[in-house]
């Protein structure tokens, strides 16, 4: 009788385990059921994408054009062309994003330039 009490516990235990798995497996596809719907009553706040750039001319254009195929019209990209001598301010403008121009010899890098960007991004206002 104690032997068969051993085996058919971890059964048990096992049964119920996979049985509450199998609910809450269940409750999340009904939960994201008809997610369309979901996203057309939800509309998430706009963003501002702020990207450091130093002498990014060259390669600048994918990374706008990537970061405009998943934006919308109310979010807005920042360029910082942080201490820049060639023309990525220039590309940038003309890829129709917004941009600022930081010149600072004594604070130079990524996070100077970022810690630029989001002040500016702060003052935000989405349009819609």
């Amino acid at each position: 009788m104690l032997v068969s009490l051993f085996l058919t516990l971890p059964i048990g235990l096992l049964s119920i385990s996979v049985a509450v798995l199998l609910m809450e497996v269940s409750a999340v596809f009904s939960w994201r059921a008809n997610p369309q719907t979901e996203a057309s009553t939800h509309r998430r706040p706009a963003v501002a994408v702020v990207v450091p750039a130093h002498n990014e001319g060259s390669g600048i254009l994918p990374t706008l054009s990537d970061l405009q195929a998943q934006l919308t019209s109310s979010d807005r990209i920042l360029v910082v062309a942080d201490n820049c001598s060639d023309d990525t301010a220039i590309i940038a403008t003309k890829a129709g994003v917004e941009v600022s121009e930081r010149k600072d010899p004594l604070r130079i890098g990524k996070g100077y330039a970022l810690d630029w960007g989001i002040q500016i991004s702060n003052n935000f206002r989405p349009l819609s």
